[in-house]
Order: C-alpha cells, then sequence, then structure tokens
C-alpha cells in the first residue's frame, strides 16, 4: 500500500486528495463551525473550480492533444548528468564562498532564532547587484534539473550514485532549508517506491522516508523556532528589542495570540513545542495565506487584476512594475522583517485568481491535470519521479513561478527538444526496468 501511495503514476490523485483537503474540505467545516469568513468561502468557490478544471486537464486534453518528443539533438546522457551536478557544485561553492554568514554556524554558535532567520534571507534571497539572481539559479537547479539528473543516477546505476544522495542533505544543514531537502529526496523516495521489486530499493525506500522527519526535525531545532523558551517565540523581533520586552509582557502577548489555530498569532503559541510548531507549520499556514492572500487582495487591490505583474519574469517581459505580493502577504500577517525578502507562498490558485481572475483559474488548472498526466505516465521514469515535488511546488508555491523560477518550462523544452542517449547499460539494468513497468 505504502509503495503504491508514493509511486509517481498516484501522485496526481494524492495532489486532488489534499488539494481537496486543505482548500476545499478544510475552509468549508471553518466557515460553516467557526469563521463565516468571506474569504474563505471564496477559497471554497474557486477551489472547487479549479478541481474540475484539473479533472478535464488529466482526462480529456490528453486525448485531443498528443506530445511527441521531437529529439532534434542527441546528447549523451553521462555527460548531461555531469554538466548538471558540476553546475549545481560550483553554484554551491559561489554562494558559499560570497555568503556575509552561514545560517548552519549561526546555529551552532546558539544565536537568537532572529538571527539566524537574517542569516538564512541573506544567503540567498537578500543579494544584491549581480548576485541578486542567485535566488532564481538555485531555484532553476534544485526544483527541477538537479532532482531528475539524481533519480537518473539511481535509474542508470551510476557508480557515484551515493554521493549525488549526499548533495541534499548537506544542502540543506547548511542553509538550515527543509524545503531544500525536500525536492531533492521526495522525487528519489518515489521512485524507489515504483521499484519496490527489487529489494535493496525497498531499504532505500525506508531510509529515505525515515529521514525526512528527522532532517525536518533537526532543522526546526537548528533554526530556532518552536523552542520551548518566551524569547525565540518572538522570532521576530530583534535581540536589543528582545531585551526591552518583559517577560510579564512577552506572556501576555502569547497567551493573546492564542486566538485560533488558522491564524499567523499561533506562533505565539509554539512553547507548546517544536512537534505543535511543525503541526501547525504544515496543516494551518497553507490555509490561513490562502485566506489571508484573498483579503489583501479584496482590501488593498479592490479585487483589480494584477495581470502577471506578482511574477518578476512576467513584469520585465510586459514592462509593468512587479507587485511583491507574497511579500505584502507576509507583512499583513507577520509585519514585515529587517531584510525585506520574506514571503508568504499560497497554493497556485491564489497567483492565478489576483493576477487573470477566473479564466487564469481555469487555463492554468487545465494545463495543471494535463501536464500531471504527461508527467505520471512518462517512459522516462526519472522525469515521471518529478512528479511528487511538482505537486509540493504547486501546493506552496504559483503556476508561473513553478515553471519559470523552478526550472519546468525549461525541463520539459529541454527533454522535448533533445534526446538523451545512454550507452552503457549494466547487465541487472533490464530487471531493473521491468520492475518499474510491474509497479
Amino acid at each position: 500500500m505504502l509503495y503504491n501511495l508514493l509511486s509517481f503514476r498516484a501522485q496526481p490523485y494524492l495532489f486532488a486528495l489534499f488539494f481537496s483537503l486543505f482548500y476545499l474540505i478544510i475552509p468549508m467545516v471553518i466557515f460553516c463551525q467557526f469563521d463565516a469568513n468571506p474569504y474563505f468561502f471564496q477559497l471554497i468557490k474557486i477551489s472547487f473550480i479549479s478541481l474540475l478544471a484539473m479533472a478535464i486537464g488529466f482526462i480529456l486534453l490528453p486525448k485531443a492533444l498528443n506530445l511527441k518528443r521531437l529529439n532534434l539533438i542527441t546528447l549523451n546522457g553521462k555527460i548531461f548528468v555531469c554538466i548538471v551536478f558540476f553546475m549545481f557544485l560550483l553554484f554551491m561553492i559561489v554562494v558559499l564562498v560570497t555568503a556575509d554568514s552561514i545560517p548552519l554556524f549561526l546555529a551552532f554558535k546558539k544565536h537568537d532564532p532572529y538571527q539566524i532567520s537574517i542569516s538564512r534571507a541573506n544567503f540567498l534571497k537578500a543579494r544584491h547587484g549581480y548576485e541578486a539572481i542567485f535566488v532564481y539559479i538555485n531555484s532553476l537547479l534544485t526544483s527541477s534539473f538537479v532532482p531528475y539528473a539524481l533519480v537518473l543516477c539511481f535509474v542508470k546505476n551510476y557508480r557515484l550514485k551515493f554521493i549525488g544522495l549526499l548533495v541534499p542533505y548537506l544542502y540543506s544543514f547548511v542553509f538550515i532549508e527543509k524545503v531544500f531537502f525536500l525536492k531533492f529526496i521526495l522525487p528519489f523516495s518515489s521512485y524507489c517506491a515504483s521499484c519496490y521489486k527489487i529489494k535493496k530499493y525497498k531499504y532505500y525506500l525506508y531510509a529515505a522516508l525515515i529521514s525526512i522527519p528527522m532532517v525536518i526535525y533537526v532543522n526546526t531545532v537548528l533554526s530556532g523556532f518552536g523552542s520551548l523558551s518566551v524569547d525565540s517565540n518572538l522570532s521576530f523581533f530583534s535581540a536589543e528589542e528582545n531585551k526591552s520586552i518583559s517577560v510579564e509582557v512577552k506572556r501576555k502577548l502569547s497567551l493573546e495570540a492564542c486566538e485560533s489555530f488558522y491564524s499567523p498569532k499561533y506562533i505565539s503559541c509554539a512553547n507548546k513545542g517544536r512537534v505543535d510548531f511543525i503541526i501547525w507549520r504544515i496543516f494551518a499556514v497553507p490555509i490561513f495565506t490562502a485566506r489571508d492572500s484573498l483579503r489583501l487582495f479584496d482590501t488593498q487591490y479592490q479585487s483589480k487584476l494584477l495581470m502577471g505583474r506578482t511574477s518578476s519574469a512576467v513584469s520585465l517581459l510586459t514592462r509593468q512594475k512587479n507587485i511583491k505580493f507574497e511579500r505584502e502577504v507576509f507583512n499583513l500577517q507577520w509585519g514585515g522583517e529587517e531584510t525585506g525578502t520574506a514571503s508568504a507562498n499560497s497554493v497556485f490558485i491564489i497567483e492565478q485568481f489576483v493576477n487573470f481572475g477566473w479564466l487564469g483559474v481555469i487555463i492554468s488548472s487545465i494545463l495543471v491535470g494535463y501536464i500531471f498526466n504527461l508527467l505520471s505516465r512518462s517512459k522516462d521514469t526519472a522525469l515521471s519521479s518529478l512528479t511528487i515535488i511538482f505537486s509540493l511546488s504547486l501546493f506552496c508555491g504559483g503556476f508561473i513561478s513553478t515553471m519559470l523560477s523552478g526550472g519546468y518550462l525549461f525541463l520539459f523544452a529541454f527533454l522535448y527538444i533533445v534526446h538523451l542517449e545512454f550507452r552503457e547499460i549494466r547487465s541487472h539494468e533490464n530487471t531493473f526496468n521491468n520492475a518499474v513497468l510491474l509497479a
């Protein structure tokens, strides 16, 4: 059962299930039983229409639009993998050398969560000048190309494949960012689940699944969030500001903030423990962020469509002023922070709704359903393994940012044009591939 749930063929259905749960069912329960917030009701309507459109894209569109790879260029697959990992390692070295501070080192020196948060922002997002492009290069590599190359190493059984598997662990700890780890380990886990008939891949899958909660917990500990001390809960106050606030005031703020689990203020209740903080972060933040995004769109922009201005790439191409909508949502929720780079990401339908209205929601949802169909049924098992992080990207971010900044549009275009040729196939790989087909 576990293998079937994690396999790439199950991912479109799992995405539909969790999408329905987080953005349709739970908001409906909250709206009917606890909080008749009109933005929850709006979220319910948008999610319902999106689900119908995704079903159309997944079931009907592939029958009308059957794309086949052009294969205009042939490239040695091993050379492609080496180029991708070389570029990523070179990028990591440049980022580390040019960084003002390393978040992991600050964590070991027991700096407060505020300082660690600033260091994490300065590590990539708050770069200036030519270094401002680092965040986009990082997203393009870690969201699509490197995970694809990593799984490809296991598909073709390359000797150094486990060295490549160490990359996500090291990178996530240095940056204290669990999302980077998930972008690597989830496709690997999905691939292992699809090959469960090979005994060693069962062990690989178990090891990967065990490491996920461990890495998430360790990253939470290192970042300082959810600690049992009252001081660490007020993570968006600077160290100087924390000193000027009395313990009694902090406790009062903490108690007053415990109004609702589905509220940004619940962070002050994190003194219940780190596990409680992680649960709140996973099950509450995506929902109230979607609600708050709709509220900001209505109150600040009077529901006037932004026409792609929330995307840096679209703004540049259309010569429009870029709107940092996700940062504005973060400021609405948390009051902002020193670097001005923090943002509150929401599910892809929110980005489409505030930019292009109902038409954007319907068209993008149809395309999402179509892409899910192509990914889950592709003969390229390494590409199919990316279905799980493609789902995660859409669940926690916009459709435009996923396709452009996430690199999926470029990866799809590359694989549509270029044929990767693998000349050296090991003797046991036929058994391996048969296991994939039977999964």
